[in-house]
């Protein structure tokens, strides 16, 4: 048998608990299944099976009392190298597909697992070998309590199993069993594979969850990241697509908004025009993420437009600033042929996007365009000059009036 010890004290990452080194573990085996999956080819979408997919179930010990619960997790064709208890040691720095990147969270979940009194074995099937980690007091380190990881080499089974890497931790309780299920989406895959539209819709860069229970929820590849109450709906990102710290608990709220505006702008879903009214967070940057328009999106943007005449009127005409009002009405013939009304800047995208909207400005009068008060003056100057109807003193104090007019103008 031989013996690692790895240089982490008892007392680490003293915030985690129980899913979040649960979380770390299920992390490992969807990075190995995604980083084992082939590309998509150019002609085709779908997206190919990874080999070395991922297992995982819960198995409940009948003949204790208590009914403990064992949790096995692992994957089909991965193997541990002793080489990756290092710190660092990672070979997902730059696989964009990988939610962990930093060369430690295995090593963190067994810390704290053992830390929380639990049981973790690694059958390294592939390797012929079984891990087990444990707190042990450390000759090294003057006996403080550190990590330290068993691996026994003597097993010599007839035949792998399907799985070359299973971790089993135990003995959980029926209370941890369902707080590890709320954090994961993977445990509630028949929940979230519902019909698209019905529960869930499912974009390129992720899944929006439409389930009053996922709202404000955010997961990355099925795990539990944050909470954000101020967005309306739940959101599962693929990994390549969104930014963690090291802990996995913190996104950018900028970031976030920004995903979620993308997201939504490729569904074209109905939901848009109210959370557009609403200025939701999930839409905020609807406005300006890219250039590109689908046509499920100009159905909602019609339909959005629609609603606005519905409630004010045909002439109604979005603005949203009382500046862009004023000049709406001075350019576009008065309130003969405009009604302005002031909305959120993403709901005026909306209705701006509407191929409705854009055919009733083009039947609007010509834009007729505003002019700054200098050049209103020198126009009269010019006119006054040419035709001779001012004297020159008159005509010299009104340049002088021109030019401080400038000046004003770029001191103000």
């Amino acid at each position: 048998m031989r013996r690692y010890e790895l240089s982490l004290s008892e007392n680490y990452v003293s915030s985690w608990g129980l899913v979040e080194a649960i979380r770390e573990i299920f992390q490992n085996a969807i990075d190995q299944e995604n980083m084992a999956r082939p590309p998509k080819d150019w002609y085709d979408d779908v997206e190919k099976e990874s080999p070395n997919k991922m297992f995982f179930n819960f198995a409940v010990d009948s003949h204790n009392p208590n009914k403990y619960r064992t949790l096995s997790i692992g994957n089909k064709e991965s193997i541990l190298d002793v080489n990756s208890l290092l710190l660092g040691e990672t070979t997902k720095s730059d696989d964009k597909r990988a939610i962990g990147k930093f060369g430690e969270g295995y090593k963190l979940a067994l810390l704290v697992l053992t830390r929380l009194g639990k049981k973790i074995k690694i059958f390294n099937y592939g390797a012929r070998e079984v891990w087990t980690a444990a707190l042990k007091n450390s000759k090294k380190f003057n006996g403080a309590k550190t990590l330290q990881i068993e691996v026994e080499d003597k097993f010599f089974w007839q035949s792998v199993p399907d799985n070359n890497l299973v971790y089993q931790i135990y003995p959980l309780t029926e209370d941890e069993q369902q707080d590890i299920y709320e954090s994961n989406l993977n445990l509630q895959v028949q929940q979230v594979q519902q019909i698209e539209g019905d529960d869930v819709l499912t974009t390129a860069i992720g899944q929006i969850l439409l389930q009053p229970q996922y709202r404000g929820r955010v997961f990355v590849a099925g795990l539990y990241i944050s909470t954000d109450e101020k967005l309306h709906y739940g959101y599962n990102f693929k990994p390549e697509y969104i930014e963690l710290d090291r802990d996995r608990r913190m996104i950018q709220s900028f970031e976030l908004q920004w995903k979620t505006s993308e997201m939504w702008r490729a569904t074209g879903d109905d939901r848009i025009i109210d959370m557009v009214m609403q200025n939701a967070d999930d839409v905020r940057y609807i406005r300006t993420y890219g250039g590109y328009t689908n046509d499920k999106f100009k159905l909602v943007a019609d339909k959005a437009y629609e609603d606005l005449k519905d409630r004010y009127g045909p002439l109604a005409y979005p603005v949203s600033t009382q500046k862009e009002m004023e000049t709406i009405l001075k350019t576009r013939g008065g309130p003969s042929y405009v009604k302005p009304i002031v909305v959120y800047e993403s709901h005026q995208f909306l209705i701006e996007s509407s191929r409705d909207f854009i055919k009733a400005v083009k039947e609007l009068p010509p834009v007729q365009p505003t002019k700054e008060p200098n050049q209103v003056i020198w126009e009269f100057y010019v006119r006054c000059a040419d035709e001779g109807n001012m004297e020159g003193a008159q005509l010299t104090e009104l340049w002088v009036i021109l030019m401080m007019s400038y000046v004003w103008k770029e001191t103000k």
